[in-house]
């Protein structure tokens, strides 16, 4: 397609753009669940969406505008304002979130739940921030999580003869997760999790133009138990479960623990409850007594700390856990 060559329709071509943009910030939608806070990558994701929804003069006048010159325009005028993140080389950058609001001066302050809805649009809170949503700690949250949702474990083929490798040996996995960035000195990480390890996702409203997907009260609990360090470290981890009894849904909880299907997690469940004298009876005596007594070796039937990763040596004996 050609230049318009009257500037007149090149304007009108804009401000058809500005009307579906508008349209498009609204509110949120199952792909963008935040319409507030934008990465610069899923921003020219919407322009391209709003693009092949004008009329094709449209979509030419509109054009004139490159997406970079576009989202420069909308910073110009006051529409879009620039979220200054910081990586761990230790740069900060502005031009990596935005914050939009067509109805007057966009506000750069963000709550950290749209940055990781914004950063991984399908992804679910989870961790030391659910933690903290819940009301499980007194502590602030000195990282925030989110979780990419895969239905299966990812499984590397191995040949027979491996060739040798001439690579520098890798540097061990941050237990955190993998660092995105960071803001007002918060880092913020993102965790690849099993679907059928996270049962229990909620879905919340943030504000008219931010929703957010994150792990109920009993899922954030059962987290604490398998990632301790992700979730606060162990001081958090009993905190959160000496705040959460009192409000805690047995039936959701055996529910989880059905769904996920562990003996090691739902004895852990059990020894932890115990440590805080907690009256277990019904349906979940039954599901944590079923773990207890399992032979199966392959989900861990000799002794595991109460906490995943913890050099524990104090023995539980009825659950076979080792306590601090």
């Amino acid at each position: 397609m050609g230049t318009p060559s009257n500037p007149h329709n090149a304007q009108l071509g804009r401000d058809r753009f500005l009307r579906e943009l508008t349209l498009s910030l609204a509110k949120p939608t199952a792909a963008w669940p935040t319409v507030r806070c934008w990465t610069r990558t899923n921003l020219f994701r919407l322009f391209g969406e709003i693009r092949a929804r004008l009329s094709p003069a449209d979509a030419v006048a509109a054009g004139l505008m490159p997406k970079r010159d576009l989202l420069d325009w909308l910073v110009r005028v006051g529409f879009a304002s620039p979220v200054a993140v910081q990586h761990s080389d230790g740069t900060t950058r502005t031009d990596e979130f935005f914050v939009l609001d067509l109805a007057g001066a966009a506000e750069a302050e963000v709550h950290p739940f749209e940055l990781l809805l914004s950063y991984r649009p399908a992804g679910v809170v989870c961790f030391f921030s659910a933690v903290s949503f819940h009301a499980l700690t007194r502590r602030i949250p000195s990282h925030h999580h989110v979780a990419e949702l895969q239905r299966s474990p990812i499984r590397r083929v191995e040949t027979e003869e491996p060739a040798p490798s001439t690579r520098a040996p890798r540097a061990p996995p941050n237990p955190l997760g993998k660092p995105a960035f960071s803001y007002q000195e918060t880092c913020y990480y993102v965790s690849k999790r099993l679907s059928s390890r996270m049962p229990g996702i909620q879905t919340r409203d943030l504000s008219a133009r931010s929703r957010y997907c994150i792990t109920t009260l009993e899922q954030t609990l059962l987290d604490t138990l398998s990632r301790p360090f992700q979730c606060g470290g162990p001081e958090t981890v009993f905190e959160a479960w000496s705040e959460g009894l009192g409000r805690l849904d047995e039936k959701r909880l055996v529910e989880y623990l059905a769904a996920i299907g562990s003996a090691v997690l739902s004895r852990r469940v059990g020894a932890m409850l115990e440590s805080f004298d907690y009256k277990i009876q019904g349906p979940l005596l039954a599901t944590l007594e079923a773990a207890r007594q399992s032979p199966t070796r392959s989900d861990g039937g000799g002794m595991v700390p109460l906490l995943a990763g913890m050099a524990y040596t104090t023995p539980m004996d009825r659950w076979k856990i080792l306590g601090p």
